[in-house]
C-alpha cells in the first residue's frame, strides 16, 4: 500500500496506514499527476526486484471486522454500540503488555466508530487454529462490554440509517457534518482511524471527521439510489422515509444512500497471503477471483 505524506518534499513510502500528516484533497487533486507517476515508478521498482524470489513459506492471515451493538429489551430494538473508539485503546494496551510469544490476536480502528476490527497477531501456518482465533477475538471484546451488549460477526446492521439507530443516540446535521447524511450522524465516524483521526479543517466542529470527504463533498453530494425489488406484498410507491428529514432527492421505488458510512460502516472478511512465488500468487488470485464474491 502507497502512502503519501507531506514533508519537506513529497516522499513515498511502503507500508500499512500509520499516523501522519495527510495531504488534504485539494493538494492530492494539485499533485495527482505527481502521484501516480510515483506509484508506477514504485510498482515498477518493486516488481523488478521480487518477480524471480522463491521458496518463501506460505503464510496466511485474516482482516475480520466486528460490529457492536446493543439490545433494548424494553423497546424491543437493536441500535448500533457507539463504543469501539472506548474499546480499542484498553485493547491495543492489553496487547502491549503481553510478550511477543504470547500474543494471539491484536485489534485495530476502523471508520466507523461502532466496528472493531480483529487480526491474528501472527500469521497462520494450518487451518487447526483459525476457528479457535477468531472465536477468542470475540470474546476479548466481549468481556470489557456491559450488559446487553454484544460482538457481531453480520456484514450490515439492518436498521442502518433508520431512525435512532445508534447508542448513544445522535441526531443528524444535514449543515455541519462531515458527510450532509439525511440518515447517518457524524457520530457514526471514528475518531482513531488514521484516515478519519485529521482535526476538522473546513467546519469548526469539535469532533474529529474525514477531512478529504469533507472537502470533496463539499460541491457535490455522495448519492445511490438503488431500485426496490417489487412483488405483490411491495408498498407502491415506495418511499425511503426512515429518515427525519422530508428529502426532495428521495425517488419512488427506490432506497436512497447519500453518504460513504453505508459503505465503510459494512463489515467482511479480508484475507491476506504469502505464496512461494509470484507465479503462484498469479494462480492464487485467479483462484479467488471467482470464490471471494460468492462468499
Amino acid at each position: 500500500m502507497f502512502v503519501l505524506q507531506r514533508y519537506a518534499s513529497v516522499t513515498t513510502i511502503m507500508g500499512l496506514i500509520q499516523e501522519g500528516k495527510q495531504l488534504s484533497w485539494s493538494e492530492i487533486k494539485a499533485n495527482r499527476e505527481l502521484i501516480r507517476k510515483l506509484g508506477v515508478k514504485q510498482f515498477i521498482y518493486l516488481h523488478k526486484k521480487f518477480k524471480d524470489r522463491t521458496n518463501d513459506s506460505f503464510l496466511w492471515g485474516d482482516e475480520t471486522e466486528h460490529t457492536l451493538v446493543r439490545f433494548n429489551h424494553e423497546q424491543k430494538c437493536v441500535q448500533l454500540l457507539l463504543k469501539a473508539d472506548e474499546l480499542i485503546p484498553k485493547l491495543q494496551d492489553e496487547y502491549e503488555k503481553l510478550n511477543i510469544s504470547e500474543r494471539q490476536t491484536a485489534f485495530h480502528s476502523e471508520f466507523s466508530s461502532y466496528v472493531v476490527e480483529g487480526t491474528p497477531a501472527k500469521p497462520f501456518t494450518d487451518y487447526c487454529t483459525i476457528e479457535a482465533n477468531m472465536k477468542l477475538r470475540r470474546q476479548q471484546v466481549q468481556r470489557l462490554l456491559d450488559e446487553n451488549e454484544y460482538i457481531l460477526n453480520i456484514s450490515v446492521f439492518p436498521r442502518m440509517g433508520t431512525r435512532q439507530f445508534t447508542y448513544p443516540p445522535a441526531t443528524c446535521d444535514q449543515t455541519n457534518s462531515v458527510e450532509h447524511s439525511i440518515f447517518c450522524p457524524e457520530d457514526v465516524i471514528s475518531t482513531l482511524h488514521p484516515k478519519a483521526k485529521n482535526a476538522v479543517r473546513y467546519l469548526s466542529i469539535p469532533r474529529a471527521g474525514q477531512r478529504n470527504v469533507r472537502e470533496r463533498i463539499k460541491s457535490s453530494k455522495m448519492v445511490a439510489y438503488v431500485p426496490v425489488y417489487i412483488d405483490k406484498n411491495t408498498h407502491r410507491p415506495f418511499r425511503d422515509y426512515h429518515s427525519v428529514f422530508d428529502h426532495k432527492d428521495l425517488l419512488d421505488d427506490h432506497i436512497y444512500l447519500d453518504c460513504a458510512s453505508f459503505g465503510w460502516g459494512s463489515c467482511c472478511l479480508q484475507v491476506t497471503f504469502q505464496t512461494e512465488s509470484l507465479n503462484e500468487a498469479e494462480y492464487l488470485y485467479d483462484q479467488l477471483a471467482p470464490i471471494a464474491p460468492i462468499m
